[in-house]
Order: structure tokens, then C-alpha cells, then sequence
């Protein structure tokens, strides 16, 4: 069995380096998510060099984000998405509910129309 490790201070070790030191550095995948690792600090998410702009990198910070909010943020965030939740869930039900309408609407003109065909032909 194989169990590859990874030293994080040896990819900064040094608590002054800049974000331009940091990209100079990154030049896979493994090194990005070493650099989150190390130096979330300097990262954030809607302003992040060409090299790091990554939508999984982008989630994570948004999720640390959110790990750090005081007790009264969090409270309201996870109000916030209830209240997204229930309205996205009564647009779907809305939705469907006029899909359905629609059909049933649509369906007795067709039926109407075929009797006035039959009628015409008889």
C-alpha cells in the first residue's frame, strides 16, 4: 500500500508571502488546492488570479466563508436559503400546475375541433 503525503510548509512556509508569490508557485491542480490549504487568507473568490480561477476553488472559498460566520450570520443565512428553498419549491409546483392546465386546455380544443371536422364531413 502506497500512502503519498504532503508537507504544506514546504509549499509556503513564509507567513509574508504575497498572492503573486503564491501563483508563481501553482502549476497543477495539487497545487492550487495546496495554496487554499496554506493561504485561504489571501484568496478570494470573485477576485482570483487567472491561474487559481476554478470553480470547485471558487465553492470551497464561498463554504469557508460561510464556516466562519458568527452565530447571528449563520442563523440568518440558513434562514435565507429556507425561505430560496420553499420558493423555488412553490415555482415548481406553480409551474406544473399550469403544465397541466395547459394540457387539459390544449386536449378539449382538439377535441373540439375534431367534431367540427366530423360534423363538417357528415
Amino acid at each position: 500500500m502506497e500512502l503519498p503525503t504532503i508537507e504544506l510548509n514546504k509549499f509556503t512556509g513564509d507567513s509574508s508571502e504575497e498572492l503573486q508569490d503564491i501563483v508563481a508557485k501553482t502549476r497543477n491542480t495539487l497545487d492550487m488546492w495546496v495554496a487554499f490549504l496554506t493561504r485561504h487568507d489571501l484568496l478570494k473568490a470573485d477576485r482570483l488570479p487567472k491561474e487559481l480561477d476554478n470553480e470547485e476553488l471558487k465553492k470551497a472559498l464561498k463554504v469557508l466563508d460561510v464556516l466562519n460566520f458568527s452565530e447571528e450570520e449563520r442563523e440568518l443565512y440558513e434562514d435565507h436559503l429556507k425561505w430560496l428553498r420553499i420558493e423555488a419549491n412553490t415555482l415548481k409546483k406553480t409551474a406544473e400546475k399550469a403544465l397541466a392546465e395547459g394540457i387539459s386546455i390544449g386536449e378539449a380544443r382538439g377535441i373540439e375541433k375534431g367534431v367540427e371536422k366530423q360534423q363538417l364531413i357528415c
